[in-house]
């Protein structure tokens, strides 16, 4: 087939024209505008051992439009065309789509030629029959010449697309990128890993020995060790979290992670990656490791840290003999009060102050922990002797003696220590906790703010009570409590004014209990509001019955109102509804609440007494002398009598300063436009004493002892309880 003119204005010259049917021959583009010349050049390629297929354009117009539609692999162009020069086919711009040119030139021209290839041309042959003949052999070496350039020209630019996009990725990314020369020890570090650690592109030395003066001191090891793992292939690649210090002076928590680059002897040359800031995360981390083992409020530790650390303990009892360990349990007295009178938001106030307090009491490597509510038990760690726990457990009341200012209100606050000595016979931290818990509750039952030491008796107690507290709920569905009644004697006429009335409980094993025994235990365990419900409605029915059906329209009676009760909610509705069922006038009505009560929430207390003296109730302070003084309150308090505690009664006789109180508290009274009721009397020199003070009341075994209300109402009826011997 010979070589066709691309005459684009004929439909058949619009067809590839090749010289043989293998698509996979070199395509080539001549540019002549000589038929014969075209001729000669076509010929000579068809000698060649490798396979071509030419088109011809005859001028430019026909070779832009072919281009235009077609790309060939070579293009032969003569200079002088009929409608310009054949530089004009060279591309305008150099890109991985442009192709190869050849410029032909006449004699004489070869300044013309050397033009062309300035100008991009790849090659130039001057026109000759020799020249033509060697033309397959120009354009073999001008296409693998080519070729060359094609992938040189690959590779800058795959070169300058991969440093572009790591500019990109340096300059956009939050995390610092860093490449590490492992020959020189040089590190380069990107502007956002130098802005991590607080400096500027320039402020930096960026060399390996330098950068590892930054890391924190304990972490600088560790850091090493995992590289070394990943340089040595012990790793697949570098991965680690460490502190290193900003320019600040802090430190701050980075995660690295990067790769090793190998030569072909395995041997790293060269290491790169990414730098991280997970300070946010490590400080969220630490405060979720810390929130789970200390405790919310007061920030102490909390059960389960406490648990571990006692653990270690009782790991070292084992191991040495001369170490020993303590186990404090402290619980606040009547903390459920300050709940439920002032509300949670001063009770939390009061546990926080609370904490501060024990914590200053202790030494450096102690434990106090807050095991919820009001219970904190403190660890006393390699103490020298037993008696070290009882100084630490002096010095905790001493440092809650002073009042706990809450909100602009002065609270007293004391509490009840119980203590437990480390030995080898505990096996389990629960153990001691729960003999430390034991020593308290006897603490706490005996006098409160005081501390007790754990002895094997105390355990058996312990069931006792835990015994006791089970019985005590089924005893008020058993209606194993009753109410006795103490007779209230007019010192000056003899004559009976009234009664308090007295809760027992006739247990069925036990026999009588007497409240001692179990109202404490009532108060810790909530029981006291029902039973004191109880007696309330029972006092006022019995009375009531007496002043209708004995004609004794003027008795009153004297019931208690425990710390618990007194901060009720529903305490003034629930007197008022008493009143209502049991129809009794409230003046004969007349509540018993405690120094200490008082003083311990004084505020409340006077709302309290305020709201049901409305209602027409009379009150009396009992204890009165043996609390805090509340002489600063009780002009506030509209109470209308004082009863004298049994314990200056019953030493009045034989001591000036007991005779001295009470002369005071009278005289106080009668001062204040009060009654006075003396308690505990029992024999005749002490009634004659009260009767010179002038004393108004008195009760005791000297006039009777408590009774039942049918022995009381057999009393009354045959008159013998009217009228006493004075």
């Amino acid at each position: 087939m010979e070589p066709q003119s691309l005459d684009m204005n004929d439909h058949h010259h619009k067809q590839s024209l090749l010289m043989t049917d293998d698509f996979s021959a070199t395509e080539i583009l001549l540019v002549e505008d000589l038929e014969a010349h075209a001729q000669l050049i076509s010929r000579a390629f068809e000698t060649s051992s490798h396979r071509f297929s030419i088109r011809i354009a005859r001028c430019l117009t026909e070779a832009r439009n072919h281009l235009a539609r077609h790309q060939p692999d070579l293009v032969v162009a003569d200079y002088r065309l009929p409608d310009g020069v054949g530089t004009e086919l060279l591309p305008s711009t150099e890109s991985l789509s442009s192709y190869p040119i050849i410029i032909m030139t006449g004699q004489g021209d070869e300044q013309t030629a050397v033009e062309a290839m300035r100008a991009g041309a790849l090659d130039y042959i001057v026109k000759s029959e020799a020249s033509i003949s060697e033309m397959p052999r120009l354009v073999a070496r001008t296409l693998r010449e080519w070729d060359n350039i094609q992938q040189c020209r690959k590779a800058e630019l795959a070169l300058a697309l991969s440093e572009e996009r790591y500019a990109l990725a340096a300059k956009g990314s939050k995390d610092g990128l860093w490449d590490w020369n492992l020959s020189t020890g040089t590190i380069y570090c990107s502007s956002r890993w130098k802005s991590i650690h607080g400096f500027t592109d320039h402020e930096l030395d960026t060399s390996a020995d330098s950068i590892y003066t930054l890391v924190h001191p304990d972490d600088i090891e560790f850091l090493k060790t995992i590289i070394n793992r990943h340089l040595d292939g012990s790793t697949p690649h570098l991965e680690c979290e460490y502190r290193i210090r900003h320019k600040d002076g802090s430190y701050r928590w980075v995660l690295i992670r990067g790769v090793a680059i190998r030569g072909g002897d395995s041997i790293p040359y060269r290491m790169a990656g990414s730098l991280t800031d997970i300070t946010h995360r490590k400080l969220a981390e630490q405060q979720l490791q810390h929130d789970a083992f200390h405790d919310s409020l007061t920030d102490l530790p909390n059960r389960a840290l406490f648990i571990d650390r006692l653990g270690v303990c009782l790991e070292r009892t084992n191991r040495q003999d001369d170490y020993l360990f303590a186990v404090l349990f402290v619980d606040l007295d009547r903390f459920k009060m300050v709940n439920d009178s002032l509300g949670h938001a001063i009770g939390d106030q009061l546990l926080k102050q609370v904490a501060s307090r024990l914590v200053d009491c202790l030494r450096a490597g102690d434990t106090v922990a807050r095991l919820g509510g009001d219970e904190f038990v403190v660890i006393l760690d390699g103490i020298e002797h037993p008696e070290k726990a009882n100084q630490i457990a002096q010095r905790m009341e001493k440092s809650l003696e002073n009042a706990f200012n809450l909100g602009g209100k002065k609270l007293f606050a004391t509490a009840s220590v119980g203590i437990a000595l480390g030995s080898r016979e505990y096996r389990h931290p629960e153990d001691i906790i729960r003999d430390a818990d034991t020593a308290m509750y006897q603490a706490k039952t005996r006098s409160r703010g005081h501390y007790e030491v754990f002895n094997r008796t105390m355990r058996t107690d312990a069931m006792e009570r835990l015994q006791m507290e089970n019985d005590m709920r089924w005893a008020l569905e058993r209606r194993e409590f009753s109410v006795f009644y103490q007779p209230i004697i007019s010192l000056n006429s003899g004559c009976l004014e009234g009664f308090e009335a007295l809760v027992r409980w006739r247990h069925q094993e036990r026999g009588l209990v007497l409240p001692d025994a179990f109202v404490p235990m009532a108060e810790e365990n909530g029981l006291i509001n029902s039973i004191g419900l109880f007696v309330l409605e029972q006092a006022c029915q019995d009375l009531h019955r007496w002043q209708r059906e004995l004609l004794l329209p003027n008795l009153y009676v004297c019931v208690n109102l425990s710390a618990i009760q007194l901060v009720e909610k529903d305490l003034i509705n629930q007197v008022v509804q008493v009143l209502k069922r049991t129809q009794l006038n409230p003046g004969a009505l007349k509540l018993e609440i405690t120094e200490n009560l008082v003083m311990e929430n004084p505020d409340i207390a006077i709302q309290v007494v305020l709201s049901l003296k409305e209602h027409g109730i009379r009150f009396a302070m009992d204890d009165f002398g043996i609390g805090y003084s509340s002489l600063s309150y009780l002009h506030r308090f509209p109470v209308d009598t004082l009863k004298i505690d049994r314990s200056f009664i019953g030493r009045m006789d034989r001591d000036e300063n007991g005779l001295a109180i009470v002369r005071t508290i009278i005289a106080l009274a009668r001062s204040l436009k009060m009654t006075v009721t003396a308690e505990g009397v029992e024999n005749t020199t002490q009634l004659r004493l009260l009767q010179d003070l002038e004393c108004n009341h008195g009760q005791g075994f000297y006039f009777s002892e408590p009774q039942n209300a049918s022995s009381t109402q057999e009393s009354l009826r045959d008159k013998r309880g009217l009228k006493f011997q004075i």
